[in-house]
């Protein structure tokens, strides 16, 4: 694997053709708004290009995702480029669809995506200001369009810019963004403020499970299989409840603990000096600072256990 710069990875994308951009299973606005974003300035560069995502799009970024961007099917004998894809488990049931992607785009601490060339970033809050720094690169102008896609996957990294690694480029790219015409209000309506049926009755679940242990800097909320199910929601509602135990007064990590197959996932999330990323990387898993995510054996309250006692005079 090669790391390149900005010029490297612009002068690839110019001599190949016919991509295939691929995202991470689970999706979010980052992944989804990224993806559709390059594959726009691949096609107004004169190339074919398609993007894959290996779930389906939920429907609150289906705003993000363009329109006719997203194929289905995935295509043979493409050039394929991986975005804000760290590492193979994050393309769920589709790690062996692709082998070694011929460029990866991150912006994750650790990306171990088997690939040819890697571009990273890793102190961007989110994937898609490295896809709007190619625009830049490749004389490319943001239209609309984009800009939707854009500033969907950096609100949506960025928790609607509350974090505390975006960065003042962060901030001067959304209001570049803005200043396109794009509707931002309603871009964060629809990413952080509907909620549907299956996600309300997980939210009631998560409330009545939270627990705090270590004087109140750890908190936990545990879903039990039989509550996912009952709920009918899907992975991507997920991120609705990852962050109640953050807003916990005193919380430095929070923890949500679902079932995941035969095995229980652990989304981790810390509010001020706690690294995630490094615990997690411990743990076989990965993700960012403030927030990161591993699997185990056994069942949620098994985990919960595990946990409680890894995080034992670390907080």
């Amino acid at each position: 694997m090669l790391r390149i710069d900005y010029e490297s990875a612009s002068q690839f994308l110019l001599e190949k053709d016919n991509f295939l951009v691929v995202c991470h299973a689970c999706p979010d606005g980052d992944t989804i708004g990224s993806s559709a974003a390059l594959v726009m300035l691949l096609r107004k560069k004169g190339k074919t290009a398609w993007a894959y995502c290996p779930d389906p799009i939920p429907e609150k970024l289906v705003p993000f995702a363009g329109n006719g961007i997203f194929t289905k099917d995935i295509p043979q004998d493409t050039v394929k480029i991986s975005v804000d894809v760290a590492t193979p488990a994050m393309l769920g049931d589709k790690q062996e669809a692709f082998g070694v992607f011929d460029l990866s785009i991150d912006h994750h601490k650790i990306n171990s995506i088997p690939c040819e060339r890697l571009l990273i970033r890793d102190n961007f809050i989110s994937n898609a200001e490295i896809i709007a720094d190619l625009y830049d690169e490749l004389s490319v102008g943001i239209d609309k369009d984009a800009a939707v896609c854009l500033y969907a996957g950096i609100s949506s990294d960025s928790g609607g810019f509350r974090y505390s690694n975006t960065r003042p480029q962060t901030m001067r790219l959304a209001a570049r963004l803005m200043e396109t015409g794009i509707d931002f209000a309603a871009i964060n309506r629809q990413l952080f403020d509907k909620m549907t049926p299956p996600v309300l009755a997980l939210m009631k679940a998560a409330y009545g499970s939270v627990e705090l242990y270590y004087g109140g800097k750890l908190a936990i909320v545990t879903i039990s299989k039989e509550e996912y199910e009952q709920s009918g929601a899907l992975d991507t509602d997920l991120d609705e409840i990852k962050s109640i135990p953050r807003r916990i007064d005193g919380v430095e990590v929070s923890a949500m603990i679902r079932p995941k197959g035969d095995k229980a996932q652990i989304s981790l999330r810390s509010n001020e000096y706690f690294d995630v990323a490094a615990f997690c990387r411990e743990m076989g898993g990965g993700g960012h600072t403030r927030a990161a995510a591993f699997r185990t054996e056994g069942t949620p309250e098994q985990a919960k256990a595990m946990l409680i006692k890894a995080l034992e005079g670390r907080l």
